[in-house]
């Protein structure tokens, strides 16, 4: 059972914000329409987001604020958003240090006055100080999305010295897994995540095979890729790994596949940073059936939608994928200029190092870029 972010309104229009504990989106969505909310969306999802933490404790404007600075955090990880969310977050016992720091200064005492900087700053403090972590982890991926190796077992070992969290240490051993199999190491790579299979499956099941199915596809073994997917799929029953699975079958499996598994996805459930991802498998099923036209549609919403999150570097494999479909969408519908405008360097640097070869090889028939 996981806890699920959401944000909904009553029948009066009042917005509400909560968490609700379930074992999947669908069950949330389902158990907060029983209670009369409406325009329900979701920030998380309850195979990866949270843990088992009381919230109960907090209160509506706490919670508000969490929701504020998820949904933030999730479209920009950048220092200055960070910065304004920490001092907003403390901002009462910064205005009360400050109040102390001003009534030492005026009635000559020091011990007031140091004590009002320190109740000012000890909070904002510590948040910088987890920023540190923060800053390593997004270096981390950006390293790994544009495929700079060299930096990539340093940055994982520096992650996992600066904390003693497991989910972290994972993360880390996960990024570095995904160097070893692109190396086609692929013994390095299973042993690396292997060492966390139990801890993976009492978490989330179903998470350590599709962190296993990301390695082969790291490695071009795209059959094992698929079977693993699947299997997933199998064990945690989550609508995330269908998408993953259904984005597999259209890529490099069976359409038809794909097709079924989208149809058993309910939109409304999944987290809102899952939605362009949906709209892509859409997209490249009706591009590979040769439907420009809905193809076309499916992708700009795909596009527009991912490009929300752009200033996150965690999605940015997505946005190029994206971006080269709707690209060849567009250039076999005889765009090709805008098609071309598309594909910046950037775009076309992630592709080489995450792009299937099928992929890969559609864009080097139309683009000199490739």
């Amino acid at each position: 059972m996981g806890k699920v972010l959401y944000t909904a309104y009553n029948q009066d229009g009042k917005q509400k914000s909560g968490f609700i504990d379930v074992d999947s989106n669908k069950e949330a969505l389902a158990k907060l329409k029983e209670s009369g909310l409406v325009n329900i969306s979701f920030h998380s999802e309850a195979l990866f987001d949270f843990d088992n933490r009381d919230f109960a404790f907090l209160s509506e404007r706490d919670i508000q604020r969490m929701v504020n600075l998820e949904v933030q955090w999730q479209k920009s990880s950048s220092f200055s958003s960070y910065f304004l969310e920490l001092l907003k977050s403390n901002s009462i016992t910064i205005i009360v240090g400050c109040a102390m720091v001003y009534y030492g200064y005026t009635e000559g005492s020091a011990m007031w006055m140091a004590s009002g900087v320190i109740l000012s700053t000890i909070f904002p403090f510590l948040g910088l100080w987890n920023y540190q972590l923060i800053h390593s982890h997004n270096n981390l991926i950006k390293a790994i999305t544009f495929g700079e190796w060299e930096k990539v077992k340093g940055l994982s070992q520096k992650l996992r010295q600066g904390t003693k969290d497991r989910n972290v240490i994972v993360e880390a051993d996960t990024m570095e897994a995904v160097y070893h199999a692109y190396k086609k190491d692929m013994d390095s790579a299973i042993k690396l995540l292997s060492s966390h299979r139990v801890f993976l499956e009492s978490q989330n099941p179903g998470l350590f095979e599709n962190k296993i199915a990301n390695l082969y596809y790291m490695a071009g073994e795209y059959d094992k890729f698929l079977d693993k997917m699947k299997q997933a799929l199998k064990i945690s029953k989550q609508d995330l790994v269908r998408i993953d699975l259904a984005m597999a079958e259209a890529k490099l499996g069976s359409l038809e596949t794909a097709e079924k598994e989208l149809e058993k996805i309910e939109i409304e459930s999944m987290a809102l940073y899952t939605v362009p991802f949906v709209h892509y498998t859409k997209g490249l099923i009706s591009y590979k059936k040769n439907d420009f036209k809905i193809a076309k549609e499916e992708l700009l919403i795909a596009h527009n939608g991912a490009l929300e999150y752009s200033q996150n570097p965690a999605i940015w494999s997505g946005i190029a994928m994206i971006t080269s479909t709707l690209a060849l969408v567009m250039y076999d519908m005889g765009e090709k200029d805008p098609a071309n405008e598309l594909l910046s360097e950037g775009i076309v640097k992630i592709l080489n190092v995450h792009a299937d070869k099928n992929l890969l090889e559609e864009l080097q028939k139309r683009f000199d870029i490739f």
